[in-house]
């Protein structure tokens, strides 16, 4: 494919606003460039060119991530979490920085792998926990040279999986991994036993669809075990280092900015909690404030820095700024900061503001979001991502008092990675709070 490298927009916020809804649209004729997207994962439906295939896949997993089915998880999620929180409380009666990045890492690696596989990767409980979260991030460190060169990339993914753990070992463990639980699931499965919705894995969830449609005479072959690896993988890692990393931008807004910190504690001081103590997800997640706090974090920090490439259709894409076309088959895209950083969509858009999301401004602003994107390929992990940053941010804001590390600032610079990586993992000091019983 050609890329299209002139600026058509020209610096035009109105016309940069159009031609974003018109790409990125629900039923946009502009599809996801295949170059950019064959990442070794084909199979998965992130990957998924074609319209109508990536609708099926969509179809089949819209259920998994729905918010009625995220809420069915906030056990699981608490319960991963406790592990989460034991281990800052070490680290803080050490009086040891504590490897919060990582840790977030391994939460939602942990949660995502469990509600994938039926099965935990156990990252939180490791001893080396801080190199198997490195090694949960090496699929991004080097993807600027999978997209760009491509020679690389097919040579990589063509070569057999042992030869591969040569030059990639820490990401292809977690391949063998997820290949090991792929074929145990289909080897299992017995579409006769029905689970109830908070049993059913991600991969129960595909088998059993899969069986369903044969069975209803619909055009299906039985589900292969390369296109349920290729799945497993995708959701892991889309499901763990995006949610991750704003965690750790979360936190270090939290504690760079005193006066959003003050709000937001006042109103955690409000939630009553529920038994067992806890801060239960549903009344967190009507807290104006600390919802608009989320929501700031992830306009604030560009979760996808570059521009999402589309493949101009038929007809072209006339552009009146340079009174030309981009023809058909050339790849375009624009990048979500564009409208993040318009003032006028944003008021004062250099501003951490947590509170221009409050009342029915900030939801007429919630169209403008755009850090999971829109439309028929947005982010279908959405809800679980914003659950998480709910539930683990709150507890750890309540549970602590926290602080900065001298070298904090310099190390949460962003840098692009495809998803925003910062420069160094974000480090910080705890001390236990006193927590008033429920």
């Amino acid at each position: 494919m050609d890329q299209y490298n002139k600026d058509p927009e020209n610096g035009s916020s109105a016309l940069k606003t159009h031609k974003m809804i018109r790409i990125y649209k629900q039923n946009s004729a502009y599809t996801k460039d295949a170059a950019s997207y064959a990442l070794g994962v084909s199979n998965a439906m992130a990957f998924t060119v074609p319209v109508e295939s990536h609708k099926l896949k969509r179809q089949t997993l819209d259920p998994n991530f729905s918010k009625r089915r995220v809420n069915m998880m906030e056990d699981g999620l608490y319960n991963e979490l406790e592990q989460v929180l034991d281990k800052i409380s070490e680290y803080g009666r050490r009086g040891e920085d504590v490897p919060i990045s990582e840790l977030y890492f391994c939460y939602t690696g942990d949660i995502i792998s469990r509600y994938l596989f039926g099965k935990s990767l156990d990252l939180v409980a490791a001893p080396d926990f801080i190199e198997r979260a490195e090694q949960m991030r090496s699929f991004t460190k080097g993807i600027w040279v999978a997209i760009h060169f491509q020679f690389i990339r097919s040579t990589l993914v063509s070569m057999p999986r042992w030869l591969a753990a040569t030059f990639l070992d820490a990401w292809v463990k977690v391949l063998w991994f997820a290949d090991g639980l792929a074929k145990q699931a289909i080897a299992q499965f017995d579409e006769n036993v029905e689970k109830k919705p908070n049993e059913e894995t991600i991969f129960d969830r595909m088998l059993t669809d899969n069986a369903r449609r044969r069975e209803k005479g619909q055009k299906a072959r039985p589900l292969t075990f390369r296109e349920l690896a290729d799945e497993s993988i995708a959701i892991l890692n889309a499901g763990t280092e995006p949610t991750a990393t704003m965690m750790a931008y979360a936190t270090y807004f939290f504690l760079k900015f005193p006066e959003v910190q003050a709000r937001i504690l006042e109103e955690l001081e409000s939630v009553e909690r529920d038994e067992y103590g806890r801060l239960p997800l549903q009344k967190i997640e009507t807290l104006p404030y600390f919802t608009g706090f989320v929501r700031e974090t992830l306009r604030y920090v560009p979760l996808v820095p570059g521009r999402l490439p589309r493949t101009v259709p038929k007809g072209g894409l006339y552009v009146p700024a340079i009174n030309d076309t981009i023809p058909e088959g050339f790849v375009v895209g624009i990048s979500h900061m564009f409208l993040h950083e318009d003032p006028n969509i944003f008021a004062r858009p250099q501003d951490f503001d947590p509170e221009r999301w409050i009342g029915e401004a900030g939801k007429e602003l919630n169209h403008w979001l755009l850090s999971f994107s829109k439309g028929r390929t947005d982010c279908i992990g959405k809800n679980l991502a914003y659950a998480e940053m709910h539930i683990v941010l709150a507890n750890l804001f309540m549970r602590f008092d926290l602080e900065l590390t001298p070298s904090s600032h310099d190390d949460m610079v962003w840098m692009d990675r495809v998803i925003v990586h910062s420069k160094q993992n974000l480090r910080i000091k705890v001390k236990a709070r006193d927590i008033k019983a429920p």
